[in-house]
Parts: structure tokens; sequence; C-alpha cells
């Protein structure tokens, strides 16, 4: 269990922790019935937070795509 304040994943306290532009941030996770999840977080050059849960990390990064993510351009990391 994470204590109160502590970062986990891509969200403190229920606010993204996406601060760097040009990022995307992502994390895999098992969701409904078992089937696995990437929540991502991208916040576009002019600091504007685009967030969605995919999937996959291709869709995710076709998704971040609309809103200026470059791969192999832009930073990515894993949460």
């Amino acid at each position: 269990m994470a204590a109160v304040g502590t970062a986990v994943g891509l969200q403190q306290n229920g606010v993204s922790t996406t601060k760097e532009r040009d990022v995307l941030r992502y994390d895999c996770y098992s969701g409904y019935q078992g089937k696995s999840r990437v929540q991502w977080d991208y916040r576009d050059r002019q600091g504007k937070l685009h967030t969605a849960i995919t999937n996959d990390i291709n869709l995710a990064r076709v998704q971040a795509a609309r809103y200026g993510y470059l791969q192999g351009m832009s930073r990515e990391e894993r949460i």
C-alpha cells in the first residue's frame, strides 16, 4: 500500500505527475478480466496534457502522435 502523498505510477493524489513537455510516460497493468492495459500521459510542446488508456503501447504511441509525439524524437519512459 502506498503512503499518502507518494507518487504511484502516473498520478499523485489524483493529479498527473507528467510535468516535462514532449515526453510520453506510460504504465502497464492488468485490467478487467486480466486483460493488459496501458495508461499513458503525453504533455505536448505547448504544455497541454493528453491522457488515455489503451490495449497496448503501440496504440498509445499512435494516439499520442495525434498531439505531437514523434517516436524516436520525443522522450519516452515507462513508469
